[in-house]
């Protein structure tokens, strides 16, 4: 009578691992675990044990099971880190196709020659051909310098047509006063004109290395006028006058200047610019 083994007594659980976790585990070309860690009831004897994961090299080993086995693979890096940084946020291209704005912080990027550029039209091309390594950490900064254009700015007075020195700003930045001419970035948003409580903006369409003029009218400001003093005065009572006045709750005042005094006064060419301050418009 011939003796009978039964089929599958030689198998015996294995504890499969892998740095880092999650690699496919294929035991003689067959997949038996898609994810690492794991464990799996293996033939004893002689195996052949692979681990495979996207961006990591294969490894591949032939050895012997035995019960109680556990398995361990420290798999290779098949791929490097790219970090992008630069002085604005501006979208970026790799190998020709776009991927984020910067900054871009370890970026994983296979092991090879490539490619690193900006895109943004605000600013003059720069970039960077590199050829990264298996587990290498590649930093690249990109020289971002801003085409240019430029603003002249004229501010007047909205009813007088007076010519007024008025803060410019562009982009919430201080440019300077006007009238005045300003280099500022071809891609600039808004412009700003203000004279103290009063201010003008302007949304800014800009071509490359061309002046643009803004025309701010500003309106009047809106003074507050004190009643009528009560006799006349020289200057220099005036001034003090002004400076020991409180009325209606305010005491900063002062005395107005020419061009305030000329918003009193309608339909009288003597008190337009330009006009006699002493003309008989002003004694009435």
């Amino acid at each position: 009578m011939d003796s009978w083994t039964p089929e599958g007594g030689d198998e015996t659980i294995v504890y499969f691992e892998s740095d880092p976790a999650g690699a496919a585990v294929l035991v003689n070309g067959r997949i038996i675990c898609p994810k690492t860690p794991c464990s799996r009831m293996v033939s004893q004897g002689r195996n052949e044990i692979s681990m495979q994961m996207e961006n990591y090299v294969p490894q591949t080993k032939v050895g012997a099971i035995k019960k109680g086995s556990k398995i361990r693979y420290v798999l290779e890096p098949d791929f490097g880190y790219l970090t992008v940084r630069g002085n604005y946020s501006v979208a970026v291209k790799l190998d020709g196709q776009s991927i984020e704005n910067l900054p871009i912080e370890k970026r994983i990027i296979s092991p090879g020659p490539h490619q690193v550029e900006h895109t943004d039209q605000c600013f003059h091309p720069s970039g960077e051909k590199f050829t990264i390594k298996r587990g290498e950490n590649r930093t690249i900064n990109l020289d971002l310098k801003a085409k240019e254009s430029a603003i002249r700015v004229v501010a007047t007075c909205k009813d007088t047509g007076d010519a007024l020195e008025a803060e410019v700003f562009v982009d919430g930045k201080r440019v300077g006063k006007s009238p005045g001419t300003f280099k500022v970035p071809l891609c600039s948003k808004e412009v700003v004109v203000k004279k103290q409580t009063n201010e003008f903006k302007q949304t800014l369409r800009l071509q490359e290395k061309k002046v643009t003029t803004i025309d701010a009218k500003l309106k009047p400001s809106g003074l507050k006028w004190s009643k009528k003093a009560p006799s006349r005065m020289n200057w220099s009572d005036a001034m003090k006058y002004c400076e020991n006045l409180k009325e209606d709750g305010h005491s900063a005042w002062r005395l107005p200047t020419i061009s305030e005094l000329r918003t009193l006064i309608k339909n009288c060419p003597a008190t337009q610019t330009g006009g006699a301050c002493s003309s008989p418009c002003l004694e009435r």
